[in-house]
């Protein structure tokens, strides 16, 4: 490809995009099969779901669909649309933690029964979603923990095989209970196993944090406070990837606004990041634009406030993380050695 230019002749970098407008799957042929095993396939181009109006709370998934969706979308790759079925989500690489989080949950909620999983990172990876049956499918929480997202029938879908990961090349793959790579059948799913009640009870519950709040009252000063607490300086890397979580959740409901409050305002009390005033203003602007909350604004305050408590005052912020007092000095060590040559 030629380097282009700019009108003072600096080569203008090209734009990465993050899913490809061309795929290669083989959607046609392989969702036939999943329908026969009791599963809703749907098209995604790697991870971005290609059709419309199947997923989320509005969406509706039927036999004929998937006819016209073959049609539509022939080599498109796959993912499931799950009904009656959790999947748990746990990613564990590079700086994510999903697997320890679980161990944590399991010491909260008990324990939880082998079943099968989908991955694309080999047998021995624990990052892989882990599906359970449930009984029936209503409103649940989107995220367990920090690396831990939840899918079900109103919340995201699972990519599956022979779909590839757009960043690894690695194929997803269907395993066993017992870790063996599935390769001559599907599981239905009333052959998986329960979600015990205690962690699906967990899932409906409207809380997102188990922080202890117990003798806490709500925060009843001026909320007007907490977004020029929160910084709109440039944002510390934890700040980008909380965008871009907002960014990438389908719907924002009350779980999700929950759950995105409260990770803004940790990031910002207990890890002092940086310019999270643009985050809650982006999940703002996200959530009113998809809620379907009769009473928006009552609904966005009240989460402020309850997260807030009453223990809350703007002085409470300590210093600015470690790292961007070091890449401060770098950048004026940088300056000065270049000022004296």
């Amino acid at each position: 490809m030629r380097e282009k230019y700019d009108r003072d002749g600096i080569p203008i970098k090209p734009i990465r995009r993050k899913y490809k407008k061309k795929v290669s799957g083989s959607y046609a042929l392989v969702a036939p099969e999943y329908r026969r095993a009791g599963w809703w396939p749907a098209p995604v181009a790697g991870k971005k779901l290609l059709a419309t109006g199947v997923a989320g709370y509005k969406g509706i998934i039927t036999d004929e669909k998937v006819e016209e969706l073959k049609r539509d979308f022939p080599r498109a790759d796959t993912a499931l649309l799950l009904e009656g079925v959790v999947g748990i989500d746990v990613d564990h690489r590079d700086h994510k933690y999903g697997a320890f989080q679980l161990q944590e949950l399991k010491k909260e909620l008990g324990p939880l029964p082998p079943t099968f999983s989908i991955t694309s990172r080999g047998p021995d990876s624990p990052s892989r979603i882990y599906l359970f049956r449930v009984e029936s499918d209503c409103q649940r929480r989107g995220k367990l923990a920090k690396d831990i997202e939840v899918i079900h029938r109103f919340q995201r879908y699972a990519v599956t095989f022979p779909t590839i990961h757009p960043d690894t090349g690695q194929r997803y793959e269907w395993y066993s209970p017992e870790g063996e790579q599935l390769r001559t059948w599907l599981p239905h799913p009333s052959e998986l196993p329960l979600l015990p009640e205690p962690w699906d009870e967990y899932l409906k519950s409207r809380s997102s944090s188990r922080r202890d709040r117990e003798g806490r009252g709500i925060f009843s000063g001026a909320i007007e406070l907490w977004e020029p607490w929160l910084g709109f300086e440039e944002p510390t890397s934890p700040t980008r990837d909380l965008i871009n979580q907002i960014q990438e959740e389908p719907h924002i409901g009350h779980n999700e606004l929950l759950h995105f409050v409260i990770a803004i305002h940790e990031a910002r009390a207990l890890s002092f990041e940086l310019g999270l005033g643009h985050a809650i203003k982006f999940l703002n602007e996200k959530y009113f634009a998809e809620t379907n909350d009769p009473d928006p604004e009552r609904e966005w305050e009240n989460i402020i406030r309850w997260v807030l408590t009453d223990s809350w005052t703007p002085t409470t912020l300590g210093g600015p993380p470690l790292s961007s007092i070091y890449d401060s000095i770098i950048a004026r060590w940088t300056n000065s050695r270049n000022s004296d040559r």
